[in-house]
């Protein structure tokens, strides 16, 4: 299949560092965060197989990977315990030209938020696991070939030439 256009999210990901087994009792944040061994600037590139992605229903978006085409990781981030991540400047990039730059929060205003019910439902984390955190400007289609670039101004920058 070729691909024509290709979507852009600046993301933060996650790498565990130890097991979170399946269990009846819900992990803590601390546990978590103690079982999270680096964070990422990452860029999700968002693809679909689908004839119409925005027609398609829950299940078919399921099937396709929930458009997940794949994941660029950066450089872990060395200070991510301390780090406040609320208030970043948020630039996605394509061929040098800024197409967009926010000054972002996490999704839902924590970036771990979501983590104790994605173990949950994923049935439990194992070292090496990688989850991203939701996209924190939308996401951003370019025609390809493309040189993208996600930026977290202060933090990191991950970039990839696509096509």
């Amino acid at each position: 299949m070729a691909h024509r256009r290709l979507g852009i999210e600046a993301e933060i990901a996650v790498c565990f560092g130890r097991d979170l087994p399946l269990r009846a009792e819900p992990y803590r944040r601390e546990e978590i965060l103690a079982a999270i061994a680096s964070v990422h600037v990452a860029m999700e590139l968002v693809d679909t197989r689908l004839n119409d992605p925005e027609k398609a229903g829950p299940l078919w978006r399921l099937a396709d990977s929930l458009l997940n085409g794949g994941l660029v990781l950066g450089e872990a981030i060395p200070n991510w315990r301390t780090l406040v991540f609320s208030g970043l400047t948020v630039r996605v990039l394509a061929n040098a030209s800024c197409l967009v730059e926010t000054l972002g929060r996490p999704p839902l205003d924590d970036l771990f938020y979501c983590l104790p019910w994605w173990i949950k439902h994923i049935g439990g984390a194992q070292t090496g696991d990688i989850v991203t955190t939701g996209a924190w400007n939308g996401v951003h289609w370019v025609d390809m070939p493309a040189k993208v670039a996600v930026e977290f101004a202060g933090v990191g920058s991950i970039n990839a030439r696509i096509g």
